[in-house]
């Protein structure tokens, strides 16, 4: 693979070198706990504890030997929440945590970088839902985040904020509601990039950065035909650059989805649509905007569901389809070979199956990209980026205690 796994060779000015030998290894772990009595309305755990390993290594320069990078991040975290019913109204309130633990090396015969930063979030959150009328609910909810980030250049970066949300949610006939509502998210300074460590740093003042959204929506279901769609429109406050530099400025995102689909003795079929548009003032690259990804895209879903004459789950059959439509850029700066990021289609297969014996059990075979499609996907830094893997296939299985 070349230097960043996801830009090609000259994107800078050859920075990112030749392929090089490569390895990137993940290990995970995730425990998960639910405690619902029957004749207990106050009381409805869920519990979820997980720990990640994530490696990075590289050779660097083929040809010496004695280079090579290296970059781990090791994750633990949990999320504790309950829910409890009252006469007039539920509410779902929990904490959780999160604690990321990064080191990164490089070495060569010349130079020496290491690293390790320390970050942490601490969330405390409540979400009540409140019937107004038959035909209507109100939902509302606060989030607390801590956030505490121990960066490589003797930098502590600590922020808190508290996000608050509001929804409304009517029935104006039977199987339609329609949600209309604001929302604000908070995250702090971290490490996006953690091979990035030795070199790239933060501004001391660097603050997080806050996302407010406006959504209206809708979804309709009679078991026979079923839409869904929203719009929305949001604002990123002093977005924080996923490579670090401080904040860039602030993002705005408008955008829309739609969803149709119809199902018939267990078969179904639906089609969609989802669009966004990120801007900066005064940066005319939209596409490098973190996980804000431009352009439209198309989907298609077909296939069929087996139950047992109970209803409970047999086996599902699925056909998936994506059109993504080509985004026009800008060449900018240092990105000469930005010009453009190109449409593909793409198509999948999904088996899953849960045997009659061990209604616990799930297996599932997942085959995506089966025709081996030669694409990009557009989440590349660069349009000049490595192509996506070709076909990949996955096969899993998942008990329930």
């Amino acid at each position: 693979s070349y230097y960043r796994v996801n830009i090609d060779t000259g994107v800078y000015t050859g920075w990112t070198g030749a392929l090089v030998p490569m390895t990137t290894e993940r290990n995970t772990g995730t425990v998960r706990y639910k405690l619902n009595p029957e004749d207990n309305d106050l009381l409805a755990v869920e519990t979820t504890l997980y720990y990640t390993e994530q490696g990075y290594e590289s050779e660097g320069d083929p040809n010496n030997a004695e280079e090579y990078e290296r970059a781990d991040v090791e994750s633990i975290g949990f999320d504790i929440r309950n829910t409890s019913a009252f006469e007039l109204f539920s509410v779902t309130y929990g904490l959780d945590y999160r604690e990321d633990d990064i080191s990164a090396k490089y070495e060569d015969p010349f130079d020496l970088a290491t690293a390790h930063e320390e970050s942490s979030v601490f969330g405390l959150y409540a979400q009540a839902f409140v019937p107004v009328t038959e035909l209507a609910e109100l939902s509302l909810g606060l989030r607390y985040d801590d956030y505490s980030f121990d960066d490589n250049f003797d930098q502590e970066f600590d922020s808190d904020e508290i996000s608050p949300n509001i929804n409304l949610t009517v029935e104006p006939v039977e199987h339609l509601s329609i949600t209309g509502g604001y929302a604000e998210a908070y995250r702090g300074v971290t490490r996006r990039e953690a091979f990035l460590a030795p070199w790239n740093m933060y501004p001391a003042d660097s603050e997080g950065e806050k996302a407010n959204t406006w959504k209206l929506s809708f979804n309709y279901d009679n078991q026979q035909f079923f839409a869904s769609g929203s719009v929305f429109t949001q604002e990123i406050e002093d977005y924080l650059y996923p490579t670090s530099g401080g904040s860039l400025g602030d993002i705005k995102n408008d955008g829309y989805e739609l969803k149709v689909g119809v199902r018939k003795n267990g078969f179904y079929a639906a089609t969609g649509v989802s669009y966004s548009d990120p801007e900066v003032d005064g940066y005319d690259y939209r596409d490098d905007l973190g996980l804000v990804v431009a352009g439209r895209r198309w989907i298609g879903d077909f296939g069929y569901v087996a139950t047992h004459a109970d209803g409970s789950f047999f086996w599902r059959a699925g056909w998936f389809i994506e059109y993504r439509e080509g985004v026009d850029e800008v060449p900018l700066g240092r990105f000469p070979s930005v010009a453009e990021k190109d449409s593909y289609v793409l198509h999948n297969l999904n088996f899953s199956l849960t045997p009659p014996a061990l209604k616990n059990l799930e297996l599932s075979l997942n085959v995506d990209n089966i025709f081996d499609k030669n694409y990009q996907d557009h989440t590349l830094f660069a349009a000049n980026g490595l192509n996506s893997p070709g076909r990949v296939v996955r096969l899993s299985a998942s008990y329930r205690f």
